[in-house]
């Protein structure tokens, strides 16, 4: 670096520390306590919860295995994307399913089954059989 380039790092460090430092007699802002913070933290889960829970279902994945029982069973869940039945769920949960059940909140099972996955990003889309779900809107109503 020429020595003639120096002044003007330095001014431009010098601009840097005058943009990141308070001017003298500015009002300092008020630091939230734990509280406060805590408080908008519930508010955005509980507002979350509110507008997605109901969305939200388990879904139930047998397996057919040899040997005795002959079926595993695999759970996980899911988010209903539209109100005719489509599911967004894990591909790891209804990968190699001979059967799909979704358990609603409101404690009703309807069977379903497997659309596509793509394991690669873990996703699977489902779809249950003559449901009208509530679902979530992923577009926040702007679509």
């Amino acid at each position: 670096m020429s020595l003639s380039a120096r002044p003007y790092l330095r001014l431009i460090e010098q601009d840097r520390a005058a943009q990141t430092r308070p001017q003298a007699g500015a009002p300092v802002p008020a630091v939230p306590d734990d509280a406060d913070l805590l408080d908008a933290y519930s508010q955005a889960v509980t507002s979350v919860v509110d507008r997605f829970g109901p969305a939200v279902v388990s879904v139930h994945a047998g397996k057919n295995v040899p040997g005795p029982g002959g079926e595993l069973q695999g759970s996980g869940s899911g988010v209903a994307i539209t109100p005719d039945g489509y599911i967004l769920t894990n591909s790891h949960v209804v990968n190699g399913a001979a059967k799909i059940e979704i358990f609603l909140t409101d404690g009703h099972s309807v069977d379903a089954s497997l659309v596509g996955q793509d394991p690669s990003t873990d996703l699977a889309l489902i779809h249950a059989h003559g449901a009208d779900l509530s679902h979530a809107d992923l577009a926040g109503g702007n679509a």
